[in-house]
């Protein structure tokens, strides 16, 4: 009723197919960023220092506490806000995504310490990997495939419905 006005326009654009295009287009750019999966991969550099981390040594990078592997830096690179990231942190890290950012705020203040790094696209974390030996990261573990220099190093089911 109070919207009659619209009915002209949206037969006009329906005339002409546009209005499909305005919603598909609406429905992408309204989506989620982030990517749902059903395993997410903790990834290091095929054959470099990191290959033998276990999930407490890998849950442990990520809460700060290990931060050196044979005298070198360790740089964790973690995934943007969203699905994959919280299946990691309950998965490995055994921690919501808020008492996460709550656990990272209290180690800046009392340690200085700074979180790892959010990249927010699989092939940049994959980048990272690849580039820089002493680097871990994390993404669904579907974009493996065709990364020869990566190895997958611990696997997290995604156990969401």
């Amino acid at each position: 009723m109070g919207f009659q006005f619209l009915k002209p326009i949206l037969s006009f654009l329906n005339e002409r197919g546009i209005l499909m295009g305005i919603l598909v287009a609406g429905c992408l750019l309204c989506s989620p960023v982030n990517l749902r999966a059903e395993q997410v991969a903790v990834i290091v550099k095929k054959d470099g220092p990191l290959t033998h981390l276990s999930k407490v040594d890998i849950r442990g990078i990520y809460l700060g506490e290990i931060r050196f592997s044979g005298g070198m830096p360790i740089r964790p690179v973690q995934y943007a806000e969203g699905h994959v990231k919280d299946v990691f942190l309950l998965g490995v890290v055994g921690l919501t995504s808020k008492d996460y950012k709550l656990y990272w705020v209290k180690k800046l203040f009392q340690e200085g310490l700074t979180p790892p790094i959010v990249k927010g696209d699989p092939a940049e974390i994959i980048g990272a990997v690849h580039e820089d030996p002493w680097t871990i990261g994390y993404v669904p573990k579907e974009f493996i495939n065709g990364s020869p220099d990566v190895q997958i190093i611990y696997i997290i089911e995604d156990v969401q419905p």
